[in-house]
């Protein structure tokens, strides 16, 4: 029976710790927390940067094989071609350290944020695949003996739409449609060539994407699409009419749960500069887009066809598309509908938990992307010191979403987030299994009462595999 590898995510500069303050690294949000657009960036405990082996010996107490962990750019290349080879060895301890305790790092390479000297609008610059793909090999060059999984990029589309389209992150545009699709063909093309980078450095490294899950085919299921559509025979003249017929499909089966997710859904495939003419707009939404993005998949299939091709002309199998897996960043799919512009973005506490969607949506990507392996990186919101009102608490959710994944097609779950919270725009959120400083488990283990239920989840879907495996 196959056993979803199970695990906690502590990716991301607030959980990291340790920017924006005097003597610090900067990225992009340091302006606005000076400004008071955003608080200033804390962290529950000491963070993983200024206390690594605490935060390991939580993970590991929480029964977790696997750890999301930053490579924050702002840290390692703190002004530009400025180097600190000291902190990307420091990565390396820490790593090493999680490998040690029997926790596999996974190292995510960019996560909503970029060094401030980059500028606000950095993914929009022609040349930021190229800058990115140049880091991420000089990085992977000298941490990955530490570490063989990578997330190139998490939560792309969120860059776009929070950046580009309903202003909650930095630059802070609203409806600038044609900038946030220049934002997503530079971040996909920043992925391939990142795919690329870490395969010369590394050849077994599996290298993921991860993206926020979306009931929107535009703002999800396309991106995927846009990277698997040469190994899925796609010719790439007729992109734009297999897109139609992959919306339409999505469309169908993932089900609209009101009359707003379904103009979020209409309004974003008639702007998105991909597909046929909308039968409601007829087209006169859409404006032209970049299309590096498809140059460079198309590009990287062919390479890999050349390169599988023997001398004597016979085909060996090779992948051609620029993933090893795809990591999704869940919520309930109609809770991340893309966003009409100017509109409230739902609160994470809000967002009402739906394991059948949940079961559903990992059904439906398996069948979109066949042989393609998921992971997801799933978590649960209470809004700080208040209960939520929907009456569901983080134990029960753990409960129907490890069961889920256990009987789903995924590879990997990893719950975000280890402690705290972790999101620029809603400081008030809490998603840590470990929320109190004060609240330990029995027996003197270093987890609070949730990451002791996660472990005793995962300890239970082991003995169960166990017995299956020799019912004697």
């Amino acid at each position: 029976m196959r056993q979803a590898l199970f695990g906690v995510s502590a990716a991301g500069y607030r959980l990291e710790g340790g920017f924006n303050g005097p003597g610090e690294p900067a990225n992009q949000w340091a302006p606005w927390e000076r400004a008071g657009k955003v608080p200033v960036a804390t962290v529950q405990g000491a963070g993983v940067w200024a206390d690594p082996d605490r935060v390991i010996d939580l993970a590991s107490c929480a029964g977790a094989a696997a750890l999301a962990l930053s490579v924050e750019w702002a840290r390692v290349e703190p002004a530009p071609g400025r180097l600190d080879w000291t902190a990307a060895d420091r990565y390396v301890s820490i790593f090493d350290a999680a490998a040690a305790r029997g926790v596999t790092p996974i190292g995510v390479l960019h996560d909503v944020a970029t060094p401030g000297w980059l500028g606000e609008e950095f993914w929009l610059t022609p040349g930021s695949p190229d800058r990115f793909a140049e880091h991420v090999a000089r990085i992977v060059s000298r941490i990955g003996p530490a570490c063989r999984h990578w997330v190139t990029l998490r939560q792309p589309n969120v860059v776009a739409l929070a950046g580009w389209v309903d202003g909650r992150h930095p630059p802070r545009r609203i409806g600038a449609l044609s900038d946030a699709w220049a934002v997503v063909d530079n971040l996909l093309t920043a992925h391939v060539l990142a795919y690329a980078a870490i395969h010369d450095c590394q050849p077994d490294a599996e290298v993921l994407l991860g993206l926020r899950a979306s009931s929107s085919y535009d703002w999800h299921r396309l991106m995927v699409d846009l990277l698997c559509a040469p190994s899925l025979g796609v010719d790439r003249l007729e992109v734009d009419e297999w897109v139609d017929v992959r919306r339409a499909r999505h469309d169908e089966v993932v089900v609209p749960r009101d009359l707003g997710e379904l103009a979020g859904r209409r309004f974003a495939a008639a702007t998105a500069p991909f597909g046929g003419a909308d039968p409601i707009t007829r087209g006169r939404l859409r404006r032209p887009s970049p299309r590096r993005a498809l140059d460079v998949a198309y590009g990287f299939a062919a390479d890999r066809r050349r390169v599988a091709t023997g001398s004597n002309g016979s085909q060996a199998a090779a992948r051609t598309h620029p993933l090893d897996a795809l990591l999704v960043v869940w919520l309930p799919p109609h809770a991340q509908a893309a966003p009409l512009p100017g509109l409230r973005a739902v609160a994470p506490w809000e967002v009402r938990p739906d394991p059948e969607a949940f079961a559903a949506w990992c059904r439906e990507q398996a069948h979109a992307t066949p042989g393609l392996p998921l992971w997801v990186e799933d978590g649960f919101a209470t809004r700080r010191g208040s209960p939520r009102a929907d009456g569901w608490d983080r134990q029960s959710y753990l409960r129907a979403q490890v069961a889920v994944a256990d009987a789903s097609p995924v590879a990997g779950y990893l719950y975000f987030a280890l402690e705290g919270g972790g999101d620029p725009t809603w400081p008030d959120a809490d998603f840590g299994l470990v929320r109190a400083a004060g609240e330990r488990a029995a027996a003197g283990e270093h987890a609070a009462a949730d990451a002791a239920f996660y472990r005793r989840l995962i300890d239970e879907r082991h003995a169960g595999s166990d017995s299956a495996a020799d019912p004697a």
